[in-house]
Protein backbone atom coordinates (compact mmCIF):
# COMPACT_ATOMS: atom_id res chain seq x y z
CA UNK A 1 0.00 0.00 0.00
CA UNK A 2 2.92 2.46 0.88
CA UNK A 3 4.53 1.79 -2.68
CA UNK A 4 1.27 2.79 -4.63
CA UNK A 5 0.87 5.71 -2.66
CA UNK A 6 4.84 6.67 -3.57
CA UNK A 7 4.16 5.99 -7.14
CA UNK A 8 0.81 8.06 -7.68
CA UNK A 9 2.67 11.16 -5.82
CA UNK A 10 5.68 10.96 -8.29
CA UNK A 11 2.97 10.69 -11.42
CA UNK A 12 1.52 14.24 -10.19
CA UNK A 13 4.50 15.83 -9.88
CA UNK A 14 5.69 14.57 -13.45
CA UNK A 15 2.56 15.58 -14.55
CA UNK A 16 2.78 19.56 -12.85
CA UNK A 17 6.48 19.70 -14.14
CA UNK A 18 5.30 18.95 -17.59
CA UNK A 19 2.29 21.10 -17.71
CA UNK A 20 4.66 24.31 -16.31
CA UNK A 21 7.10 23.20 -18.90
CA UNK A 22 4.60 23.13 -21.91
CA UNK A 23 3.10 26.59 -20.60
CA UNK A 24 6.21 28.16 -20.79
CA UNK A 25 7.61 26.74 -23.85
CA UNK A 26 4.03 27.98 -25.27
CA UNK A 27 4.68 31.39 -24.15
CA UNK A 28 8.12 31.60 -25.17
CA UNK A 29 6.97 30.35 -28.81
CA UNK A 30 4.12 32.90 -28.84
CA UNK A 31 6.07 36.02 -28.47
CA UNK A 32 9.08 34.99 -30.82
CA UNK A 33 6.31 35.10 -33.17
CA UNK A 34 4.80 38.23 -32.18
CA UNK A 35 8.43 39.78 -32.35
CA UNK A 36 9.16 37.91 -36.00
CA UNK A 37 9.55 40.49 -38.90
CA UNK A 38 9.78 43.84 -36.37
CA UNK A 39 12.92 45.60 -36.51
CA UNK A 40 14.52 46.28 -33.70
CA UNK A 41 17.44 49.21 -32.27
CA UNK A 42 20.93 48.63 -31.60
CA UNK A 43 20.15 48.02 -28.17
CA UNK A 44 17.54 45.39 -29.28
CA UNK A 45 14.31 47.21 -28.42
CA UNK A 46 11.60 47.28 -31.08
CA UNK A 47 11.25 50.07 -33.48
CA UNK A 48 7.80 51.66 -33.21
CA UNK A 49 6.80 50.27 -30.22
CA UNK A 50 6.46 51.67 -26.97
CA UNK A 51 8.64 49.79 -24.26
CA UNK A 52 6.62 48.15 -21.77
CA UNK A 53 6.42 49.87 -18.49
CA UNK A 54 8.04 47.32 -15.61
CA UNK A 55 11.12 47.17 -13.29
CA UNK A 56 14.39 47.22 -14.72
CA UNK A 57 17.36 45.36 -14.07
CA UNK A 58 19.88 47.88 -14.92
CA UNK A 59 21.49 50.37 -12.73
CA UNK A 60 20.71 53.87 -13.12
CA UNK A 61 23.91 55.50 -15.86
CA UNK A 62 25.74 58.56 -13.68
CA UNK A 63 27.15 61.32 -15.61
CA UNK A 64 31.24 60.01 -16.01
CA UNK A 65 33.81 61.99 -14.65
CA UNK A 66 36.66 63.02 -16.93
CA UNK A 67 39.96 61.90 -15.44
CA UNK A 68 42.77 63.90 -16.04
CA UNK A 69 46.10 61.93 -16.98
CA UNK A 70 48.31 61.93 -14.69
CA UNK A 71 52.16 62.10 -15.05
CA UNK A 72 54.99 59.36 -15.23
CA UNK A 73 56.09 59.44 -11.39
CA UNK A 74 53.58 61.63 -10.31
CA UNK A 75 51.21 60.85 -6.88
CA UNK A 76 47.65 61.94 -8.12
CA UNK A 77 47.25 63.89 -4.90
CA UNK A 78 49.24 67.21 -5.05
CA UNK A 79 50.29 67.30 -1.51
CA UNK A 80 51.77 70.83 -0.37
CA UNK A 81 54.74 70.95 2.48
CA UNK A 82 53.59 71.50 5.34
CA UNK A 83 55.20 75.41 6.33
CA UNK A 84 58.16 74.52 8.73
CA UNK A 85 57.53 76.25 12.04
CA UNK A 86 59.39 79.49 13.34
CA UNK A 87 60.53 79.30 16.90
CA UNK A 88 58.75 81.33 19.48
CA UNK A 89 61.08 84.51 19.67
CA UNK A 90 62.15 84.68 23.19
CA UNK A 91 61.11 87.86 25.33
CA UNK A 92 63.57 90.46 26.23
CA UNK A 93 64.27 90.38 30.57
CA UNK A 94 62.81 93.62 31.74
CA UNK A 95 65.01 95.80 32.80
CA UNK A 96 64.14 96.73 36.50
CA UNK A 97 62.33 99.70 37.65
CA UNK A 98 64.35 102.67 37.58
CA UNK A 99 63.78 104.76 41.26
CA UNK A 100 63.60 108.13 40.83
CA UNK A 101 64.96 109.98 43.18
CA UNK A 102 64.02 113.39 44.66
CA UNK A 103 65.48 116.24 43.33
CA UNK A 104 67.83 118.30 45.53
CA UNK A 105 66.85 121.62 45.50
CA UNK A 106 69.30 124.65 44.48
CA UNK A 107 70.33 126.71 46.79
CA UNK A 108 69.05 130.11 46.24
CA UNK A 109 71.45 132.27 44.73
CA UNK A 110 73.62 134.46 46.51
CA UNK A 111 73.50 138.22 45.45
CA UNK A 112 76.68 138.85 44.01
CA UNK A 113 78.20 141.73 45.31
CA UNK A 114 80.34 143.58 43.15
CA UNK A 115 84.12 143.49 44.25
CA UNK A 116 85.89 147.63 43.86
CA UNK A 117 89.35 147.36 43.74
CA UNK A 118 90.63 150.40 45.38
CA UNK A 119 93.03 152.74 43.27
CA UNK A 120 95.22 154.72 45.49
CA UNK A 121 97.08 158.49 44.37
CA UNK A 122 100.52 158.96 46.55
CA UNK A 123 100.73 162.86 45.70
CA UNK A 124 100.05 165.76 43.41
CA UNK A 125 101.35 169.37 43.06
CA UNK A 126 100.29 172.40 43.27
CA UNK A 127 101.51 175.15 41.00
CA UNK A 128 98.36 177.59 41.10
CA UNK A 129 94.74 177.84 40.76
CA UNK A 130 94.41 178.66 37.04
CA UNK A 131 94.58 176.63 34.00
CA UNK A 132 97.36 178.56 32.69
CA UNK A 133 99.54 178.51 35.72
CA UNK A 134 98.82 174.42 36.20
CA UNK A 135 99.41 173.60 32.32
CA UNK A 136 103.86 174.51 32.61
CA UNK A 137 103.67 171.42 35.43
CA UNK A 138 101.20 169.48 33.78
CA UNK A 139 103.60 169.62 30.64
CA UNK A 140 106.42 168.22 32.43
CA UNK A 141 104.55 165.03 33.34
CA UNK A 142 103.40 165.71 36.85
CA UNK A 143 99.83 165.36 38.00
CA UNK A 144 98.81 168.91 39.15
CA UNK A 145 95.74 170.12 40.89
CA UNK A 146 93.97 173.04 40.21
CA UNK A 147 91.02 174.88 40.28
CA UNK A 148 88.72 175.82 36.88
CA UNK A 149 85.58 176.06 39.12
CA UNK A 150 85.03 175.33 42.40
CA UNK A 151 85.88 171.67 42.20
CA UNK A 152 89.29 170.90 42.68
CA UNK A 153 90.59 168.74 39.63
CA UNK A 154 93.83 166.17 39.35
CA UNK A 155 94.94 166.51 35.58
CA UNK A 156 98.06 165.00 33.78
CA UNK A 157 98.99 164.05 30.27
CA UNK A 158 97.42 160.59 28.75
CA UNK A 159 100.79 160.45 27.21
CA UNK A 160 102.95 160.88 30.45
CA UNK A 161 101.14 157.78 32.12
CA UNK A 162 98.19 159.25 33.38
CA UNK A 163 95.93 157.72 30.60
CA UNK A 164 94.02 155.17 33.43
CA UNK A 165 92.55 158.71 35.26
CA UNK A 166 89.06 158.74 32.95
CA UNK A 167 88.91 154.89 33.05
CA UNK A 168 87.85 154.30 36.40
CA UNK A 169 84.83 151.85 36.42
CA UNK A 170 81.61 153.72 38.59
CA UNK A 171 82.31 152.76 42.08
CA UNK A 172 85.51 152.29 42.38
CA UNK A 173 87.53 153.21 45.57
CA UNK A 174 89.92 155.82 45.12
CA UNK A 175 92.07 156.50 47.87
CA UNK A 176 94.86 160.00 47.88
CA UNK A 177 96.85 159.87 50.73
CA UNK A 178 98.79 163.43 50.68
CA UNK A 179 97.86 167.11 51.29
CA UNK A 180 94.48 168.32 52.03
CA UNK A 181 92.72 166.43 49.59
CA UNK A 182 93.56 162.82 51.29
CA UNK A 183 90.97 161.22 51.92
CA UNK A 184 88.61 157.87 50.33
CA UNK A 185 86.60 158.38 47.30
CA UNK A 186 84.39 156.85 45.18
CA UNK A 187 83.56 157.33 41.28
CA UNK A 188 80.04 157.86 40.56
CA UNK A 189 80.23 159.44 37.00
CA UNK A 190 82.19 160.20 34.03
CA UNK A 191 82.14 163.39 31.85
CA UNK A 192 83.78 165.03 28.23
CA UNK A 193 84.25 168.26 27.06
CA UNK A 194 86.57 169.23 23.65
CA UNK A 195 90.00 170.11 23.75
CA UNK A 196 89.58 173.33 22.14
CA UNK A 197 87.58 175.94 23.98
CA UNK A 198 85.99 172.93 26.53
CA UNK A 199 84.98 174.06 29.96
CA UNK A 200 84.91 171.82 32.92
CA UNK A 201 81.46 170.27 32.47
CA UNK A 202 78.09 170.75 34.16
CA UNK A 203 77.72 166.82 35.07
CA UNK A 204 80.90 167.14 37.38
CA UNK A 205 79.55 170.53 39.39
CA UNK A 206 78.95 168.25 43.09
CA UNK A 207 82.04 166.22 42.55
CA UNK A 208 84.22 166.68 45.45
CA UNK A 209 87.42 166.00 43.20
CA UNK A 210 87.61 165.20 39.50
CA UNK A 211 90.41 163.48 37.68
CA UNK A 212 91.39 164.59 34.26
CA UNK A 213 93.45 163.40 31.57
CA UNK A 214 93.23 163.79 27.17
CA UNK A 215 92.53 161.36 24.93
CA UNK A 216 92.73 162.04 21.28
CA UNK A 217 91.24 165.72 20.40
CA UNK A 218 89.35 165.72 24.14
CA UNK A 219 89.26 165.80 27.68
CA UNK A 220 87.74 163.21 30.33
CA UNK A 221 87.23 163.32 33.95
CA UNK A 222 86.32 161.18 36.00
CA UNK A 223 84.18 162.31 39.16
CA UNK A 224 84.68 161.25 42.75
CA UNK A 225 82.72 161.44 45.94
CA UNK A 226 84.27 161.58 49.59
CA UNK A 227 83.62 158.67 51.28
CA UNK A 228 85.98 159.85 54.51
CA UNK A 229 88.70 161.39 55.62
CA UNK A 230 89.49 165.73 55.29
CA UNK A 231 87.96 167.90 53.13
CA UNK A 232 89.80 171.20 52.60
CA UNK A 233 91.77 173.64 49.80
CA UNK A 234 94.94 172.19 48.86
Amino acid sequence: MKDVRIRMAVGVLAAAVGFGGVAAYDAASAERNRDAGVERDNDGAPRGRDPLPGPSSEAPKTASIPRTAQPVGESALVRTPKPKEQPKPKPKPKAPPVRKLPLAKKPAPKPVRPVYKTTTINGYRYCGPSPAQAQPCIDQGSLVLYYPTSVPVLGGHDYKGWYWLDDLPTGRTVKILSGKLAGTYQVYAHGSVPKKGGRYPASGAGADVALQTCEGSRIEFSFLKRVSGSKGRA
